[in-house]
């Protein structure tokens, strides 16, 4: 496409090339976790969510053009560039964990002792959605701020404290990257199936017509700290 404007080709090649990137990262991750740095592992783990973010957002300015729309480069460039809407797009689920105890938490454990069909399992069940719903808004940012907090020492709110990426708990970065890479196993095992690209051959079409065909990584975990729960979706 000239003059400016993005094809649906480039944007589809741009969409594998973030989610390969994504892959990378997220298994330099899990190498670099299992070395004994879990401060920098999270920090690529969330700059891997923020590729799986592009990469869903490269799909979708695609699917615009092909339908018609005209989308110039710089445009592109200003959709991908901030940090939190890039997490915003990556958000595909909410990972539970058992430990430590929170308020969804306790609600699923309320919810189990009650009976299906009551009205205190309904009124349980429509505050765990609240507190589901809650959270999906809050994780775009909380991760932007857990990579900061992974990379850069800081002064903390009261002028006290340094705050360290190297004082960061294990559990946690274990958590979040195994979080990170479900998700991308997640579009792995759907664009390895094809299902993805059923739902929009362009992308199939873009892929095939590559010098040399994107190879997507293999999703990796790191091996979990002693006496930490796996997390599931």
């Amino acid at each position: 496409m000239s003059d400016g404007y993005v094809s649906v080709e480039t944007l589809c090649l741009g969409s594998w090339y973030a989610l390969e990137q994504c892959g990378r990262l997220l298994q330099s991750a899990a190498f670099v976790f299992d070395s004994g740095d879990c401060a920098t592992a999270v920090a690529l783990a969330m700059f891997g969510r923020e590729e799986l973010g592009r990469s869903r957002m490269l799909r979708e300015l695609a699917r615009r053009v092909a339908a018609g729309e005209q989308i110039r480069a710089d445009a592109v460039q200003a959709e991908c560039e901030d940090h939190v809407i890039k997490q915003r797009a990556a958000v595909l689920g909410i990972t539970l964990i058992s430990e430590p105890p929170s308020p969804i938490n306790r609600l699923i454990r309320e919810m189990m002792m009650l009976t299906p069909g009551t009205e205190e399992y309904r009124r349980a069940d429509d505050k765990l959605h609240e507190a589901l719903e809650a959270k999906r808004r809050r994780l775009p940012q909380d991760r932007h701020n857990m990579r900061e907090a992974a990379l850069y020492v800081d002064l903390d709110d009261a002028g006290t404290h340094w705050l360290r990426p190297s004082m960061l708990d294990g559990a946690h970065c274990y958590e979040e990257i195994c979080g990170a890479v479900n998700d991308y196993a997640g579009r792995y095992d759907r664009f390895e199936n094809g299902d993805l690209e059923r739902d929009f051959p362009e992308m199939a079409a873009a892929r095939k017509g590559m010098h040399s065909k994107v190879a997507l990584p293999v999703p990796r975990w790191p091996n979990p700290p002693a006496n930490t729960p796996t997390p599931k979706e």
